[in-house]
């Protein structure tokens, strides 16, 4: 009978009789979640979730279904994999605000996302190139600090479109504003290096406000230009200022990920 029920939902949703809404409403009953999951472990009724419009529509506007899609690894693994859904799903202010602000919905994300990386992740790729869910990584530290663990992860922020190296010169003293090449309002900082072969240590000082995240780095003595000395993954604002340990006026690069656009 679950089975029965199940498939009963299934089709109230695939019809469009039961919006995201109603459908946060009934999952909101233990029976009615255990006969959704059972939809969701069948590969075939997933499958025709995530080619139907209506379907997807209602899961994205659905906080519990989320949940749900994301608490089982194989199951975001084949909802991740389809090029609507994460494309869809990256694009949903609603869900990626709901995944942004839970660090288990957004490990699940990212990490899955970056297993499937290897693989050219349609949902990693998607969600780099998409102002929205750009944004709800910059605002939580929870995913900031997943990426900064994450090689994966760096990698693929490293070459999204939105990613650049700018440099700055020192000017003799220890802070210097940056702006050339500056000109969005929110950045992640993903690495630093410098043009000495003295080791230094770079703070921002203009983190997002109450970001915990790190905002310091320490080059690796290597000249060079590509700002990977350090991982980190600091979200910053205007108006861009750094802070350096020693004086001089050596060029400092810094990778950033720009999200507002």
């Amino acid at each position: 009978m679950p089975l029965l029920r199940a498939i009963r939902m299934f089709n109230a949703i695939e019809a469009g009789t039961t919006s995201g809404s109603q459908l946060n409403t009934l999952l909101a009953d233990t029976s009615k979640l255990t006969e959704f999951n059972v939809l969701l472990n069948d590969p075939a009724i997933a499958n025709r979730i995530l080619n139907g419009q209506t379907s997807v529509s209602a899961i994205l506007n659905c906080p519990a279904a989320i949940s749900a899609i994301l608490s089982n690894k194989q199951i975001t693994n084949q909802f991740l994999a389809n090029t609507d859904f994460a494309t869809a799903l990256s694009t949903n202010s609603t869900a990626m605000t709901q995944i942004a602000n839970s660090s288990v919905l957004m490990n699940a994300v990212l990490l899955n996302a970056a297993a499937l990386f290897l693989n050219s992740s349609v949902a990693l790729t998607a969600m780099l190139a998409n102002t929205v869910a750009k944004m709800c990584i910059y605002n939580s530290d929870s995913s900031l600090s997943i990426i900064q663990s994450n090689a994966t992860l760096m990698t693929a922020l490293r070459a999204a479109s939105s990613y650049a190296v700018v440099s700055a010169t020192e000017n003799g003293t220890i802070q210097v504003n940056l702006t050339t090449g500056w000109s969005g309002s929110a950045y992640i900082l993903l690495g630093v290096s410098h043009a000495s072969t003295t080791t230094r240590t770079i703070t921002v000082q203009t983190k997002r406000s109450a970001s915990i995240m790190y905002s310091y780095a320490n080059t690796n003595g290597t000249s060079n230009t590509l700002a990977k000395d350090s991982n980190l993954a600091a979200p910053l604002k205007a108006p861009y200022t750094f802070v350096i340990d020693q004086l001089g006026t050596y060029v400092a690069y810094f990778g950033i990920l720009r999200c507002d656009i």
